[in-house]
């Protein structure tokens, strides 16, 4: 077994003893361990879990600091033990996919990360790019990862997406921007500012791009100003001040994105008409931020998520299949919803995977929902 806290390494050994009775030769029982075939306890899978996942820590190097601590496990054991934990973490993954869906506001985005596959690519290796996606409840603070075979289809997000009802906020990305256009009922599309607003950071150097940038930074400050909770400050108080602030300074930037594009001295193709363009193909779905106190003016929440992607891609340099790209979807779903919500990221996984580990395949989605970190508490059997 392994102690609840990777600075304490701790192996017990548990004698089982036989003895006879009436005849009868009866064994005593181990302590109950969370995955067949298997002597490990919740606690160090969890550490697994955290170390590659949160703190992206390649499974070789997990395996030398563990032997450096005189626990000598190999990468692929502990590669082996993260993958069959899922099947436990299967039910509770779309118990979280539901709730993040009743969400009335969430953000979606995707990042890329390699992985090992059967055939070759032009290259002669067997690699490719896959797509991993992730969705944001913004009043429940959970986060659901998705990874369907590496595709950045549509069909992929409208599985991800269906049954939604709400505000969704997203880049540009042709299948975000259909929700904006009516496919889909119920959903209400807006846009990310900072999108928009990197196009002018790049090119800051150009007189009319500052202006416009300016502008940009001008509602960002207003915003800055109050924050919600603090102060007392309340999501009501924050749409009157937004009413106040932002039709102003919006007028002035659409009035200064049109100067442009109707400006015969702008070439059409240059960085600048570029910038632009993107922004008024947006801008459909801008003023919209500022309908409600509660909504951000960009997707940040969200990026900042999508960095344990990168830093993972980064260590570790690509998935070894399709499915350790599933299983790195449902770990990072359980990590950053436990970050989000102030939740030990080791304690919970540990407990979680303790406690479902006798569940049935059939137990009820909504028996799980507790379970989630916005509502987790640790079992009092827990060590």
């Amino acid at each position: 077994m392994f102690s609840n806290f990777c600075h304490l390494l701790k192996k017990e050994i548990h004698r089982v003893a036989l003895y006879s009775k009436d005849g009868t030769i009866i064994s005593g029982k181990a302590p109950v361990t969370p995955l067949q075939n298997s002597n490990f306890d919740g606690s160090f899978i969890a550490f697994c879990a955290q170390m590659h996942y949160m703190y992206s820590m390649p499974m070789n190097r997990i395996a030398s600091w563990l032997a450096d601590n005189d626990f000598r496990i190999g990468r692929g054991t502990i590669g082996g033990l993260l993958s069959k934990a899922t099947a436990v973490f299967s039910r509770l993954h779309e118990c979280l996919r539901q709730a993040v869906l009743e969400d009335s506001y969430i953000s979606g985005d995707e990042t890329f990360h390699k992985v090992r596959v059967e055939e070759k690519n032009d290259k002669g290796l067997k690699i490719k790019k896959g797509y991993i996606w992730d969705l944001v409840a913004h009043h429940l603070r959970l986060a659901y990862f998705f990874y369907s075979r590496g595709s950045r289809s549509e069909k992929v997000f409208e599985e991800i997406i269906e049954g939604y009802n709400g505000t969704f906020q997203s880049d540009a990305m042709p299948v975000y921007r259909k929700l904006g256009d009516g496919k889909y009922d119920g959903i209400n599309r807006i846009a990310c500012l900072q999108h928009i607003k990197r196009r002018f950071i790049d090119i800051k150097e150009i007189p009319k791009a500052a202006e416009i940038l300016r502008l940009f930074n001008l509602l960002y400050d207003r915003e800055h100003r109050h924050r919600i909770g603090r102060d007392g400050w309340t999501v009501a108080d924050n749409l009157r001040w937004r009413e106040e602030y932002a039709p102003p300074i919006l007028a002035r930037i659409e009035e200064k994105l049109n100067a442009v594009k109707t400006d015969p001295h702008v070439p059409a193709d240059s960085d600048l008409m570029g910038a632009v363009k993107y922004a008024l193909n947006e801008w459909e779905w801008v003023p919209a931020i500022f309908s409600r106190g509660d909504y951000d003016l960009d997707n940040n929440l969200i990026e900042r998520m999508q960095r344990l992607v990168s830093l993972l891609r980064r260590n570790s340099l690509f998935f070894g299949s399709h499915k350790g790209g599933e299983t790195a979807a449902m770990y990072l779903s359980l990590v950053v919803s436990c970050r989000l919500n102030g939740v030990n990221v080791m304690e919970y996984i540990s407990d979680i995977l303790n406690r479902c580990a006798s569940w049935s395949p059939t137990t009820p989605l909504e028996q799980y929902r507790n379970l989630l970190p916005d509502r987790w508490k640790r079992s009092e059997t827990a060590d």
